[in-house]
């Protein structure tokens, strides 16, 4: 049976995300503008607990998410 005066918790989970931005006018009339986004920078490829037997071994976990990271240009005009 469980005990809910007793429950189980998992590890804390933070999350960090990055961005950059530089923009440069190359002409009156055009704009350049680079960025570049990270999800999830310092990610853990540790299984993350998401149910607990009674005995509080863990019943199931998920996988992390990855680091991921987009670079993106842009024009103006």
């Amino acid at each position: 049976m469980t005990n809910v005066s007793s429950p189980f918790y998992g590890p804390a989970e933070t999350n960090y995300d990055l961005w950059v931005g530089y923009r440069r006018k190359l002409s009156d009339k055009v704009t350049w503008e680079i960025q570049l986004n990270i999800r999830d920078l310092f990610a853990d490829d540790d299984l993350v607990p998401i149910q607990a037997n009674p005995d509080g071994t863990i019943a199931q976990a998920r996988i992390p998410a990855e680091t991921t990271w987009s670079l993106t240009n842009s024009f103006r005009f």
